[in-house]
């Protein structure tokens, strides 16, 4: 590895206690090894210039002279290929200039992930892939997609691959390895999560551990056995995800071409024997498979079916005790926010929310209930009574009513998306209901269509019956949510 910051960071933790604490300083401020001398850097970390010397050396220099040079040679080319080539896209940027740019990033990528690449560690992970009996590929996102990459040139060369995009699949996985397996980790963060979990299994296994990530410090890098460092070098459109997608699919052509050179003769044949020629009834074949697949509209939509179907199941179920129907309105409102923005809408974290809003939702629910019960006897004993003024009280009592379904209406949606106080939550639901009343009419008219139905339109209700226990009440909710997200999109806007 020609980094001689990595390389101090690699095998820092082979060092003594004073010799890590000179090279963290070092690694948070590399300037300091180009501005100061061995004696002035001893004075700066409070230790000696022979520990200085000793580190280096741990660090495979012949001393802090070489060192330094090497130090000095890394942050000058770091300094001339941001000024050069790693420029942010800009607002005013022509085509031109935005090809030149993205081109640019794309190779200076590479050129940093060749510089990052250890050869022995390249060596010790071919050979780990070559012995193992299964290759377990891990990622999510974007680094999902280069696993997909890796998977498929494996596969062309008789390795036995496995690759699942949903993560509780891949959590089976690690779960499921062994130490004559082998696992290819993919994380251009270093931080992910669900990632970082599988790994943890994976230890616990004793299956081994490639990862390809970026080069810093970081759980996945600590995690691994093997570490096939990209460049860190995304830019302001991270979410693309685009310089670090090029790093980590050319580490997955060294690797294949690595392993498919280790048994030249045999990967040869393989490859040829692998070769898909497309004729048209291949074509023909694809055009209609292409309809069935993962990201195919049709499955995708089935997925969101079957997510309303567990989470109006959830929802009934957390509601049977009836106290609890506020904390399970709201773990459903949080499970739906979740579907739409395609993140993990399923039991966990549907319990994660009821547990999370269960005070102050059961708090409301049963003030809300509280008022309509109220409401409700005093509508009951007016309505049998006979005094001068009865019908305007009567009038009166519907109205509050109507305000009590209104609010109700507005409350729940708004515990979820902001934290306040229940006094907050109310004021706040009692004004936006009368600021928006013509949408909130319409959520409460939908709130309602189970009950008008079964009132008005009696055969209707039984002929949808079924619909209810599957998804009915998810649907209404899911509503809901698309109505009050445009009331709060109008508050938010209109905020300074």
């Amino acid at each position: 590895m020609s980094s001689a910051l990595i390389r101090l960071r690699e095998r820092s933790a082979q060092f003594s206690c004073t010799e890590r604490g000179i090279a963290e300083r070092i690694l948070s401020d590399p300037q300091l090894v180009v501005d100061l001398s061995v004696h002035e850097l001893a004075q700066k970390t409070f230790s000696s210039p022979s520990t200085i010397v000793r580190m280096c050396a741990h660090t495979g220099y012949s001393g802090y002279k070489e060192f330094r040079r090497d130090v000095t040679y890394e942050l000058a080319r770091r300094e001339q290929d941001l000024r050069g080539k790693k420029q942010e896209i800009q607002h005013t940027d022509s085509l031109e200039q935005i090809i030149n740019k993205i081109t640019d990033a794309n190779i200076l990528s590479l050129e940093e992930t060749r510089e990052l690449m250890d050869v022995e560690v390249l060596r010790s992970s071919v050979e780990v892939i070559r012995r193992a009996r299964v290759i377990y590929l891990f990622g999510m996102g974007a680094s999902l997609c280069a696993a997909k990459d890796a998977y498929l040139k494996f596969l062309r060369l008789n390795k036995l691959c496995i690759i699942n995009e949903d993560w509780h699949s891949q959590l089976v996985q690690s779960f499921n390895a062994t130490a004559q397996d082998a696992a290819l980790v993919f994380s251009y963060s270093g931080a992910t999560a669900e990632v970082i979990e599988c790994m943890k299994n994976l230890k616990h296994r004793g299956t081994p551990v490639i990862a390809i990530t970026r080069c810093i410090q970081s759980p996945v890098s600590d995690l691994a056995d093997y570490k096939l460092y990209t460049a860190a070098n995304e830019s302001l459109f991270r979410s693309g995800a685009m310089s670090s997608r090029m790093s980590q699919l050319n580490v997955v052509d060294i690797l294949f071409t690595a392993l498919a050179n280790a048994d030249y003769d045999q990967s040869v044949d393989q490859l040829s024997r692998t070769h898909i020629v497309k004729g048209e009834k291949t074509q023909r074949y694809r055009r209609y498979s292409m309809k069935l697949t993962p990201d195919s509209k049709f499955m995708q939509l089935c997925t969101r079916v079957v997510a309303l179907f567990k989470i109006n199941f959830l929802w009934l179920l957390c509601s049977a005790p009836l106290v609890t129907l506020g904390a399970s309105t709201c773990a459903m409102l949080s499970a739906l926010t979740a579907l739409r923005r395609e993140e993990d809408c399923g039991a966990k974290a549907f319990f994660g929310a009821f547990r999370r809003y269960f005070g102050k939702a059961t708090m409301l629910w049963l003030l809300m209930a509280f008022a309509g019960a109220v409401l409700a006897l005093d509508y009951r004993l007016v309505a049998y009574m006979d005094f001068p003024g009865r019908m305007a009280v009567i009038v009166l009592i519907c109205f509050c009513i109507l305000a009590l379904v209104l609010v109700a209406g507005l409350i729940f949606p708004l515990l979820v998306r902001y934290s306040g106080t229940v006094r907050d939550t109310v004021v706040n639901a009692v004004l936006l209901s009368i600021a928006h009343l013509p949408k909130m009419l319409l959520v409460t008219a939908m709130n309602l269509l189970p009950a008008l139905l079964l009132v008005v339109l009696p055969q209707a209700f039984v002929l949808l019956s079924f619909l209810w226990p599957i998804c009915g009440f998810a649907l209404i909710a899911l509503y809901d949510l698309t109505v009050t997200d445009k009331i709060f999109a109008a508050v938010e806007q209109a905020q300074p």
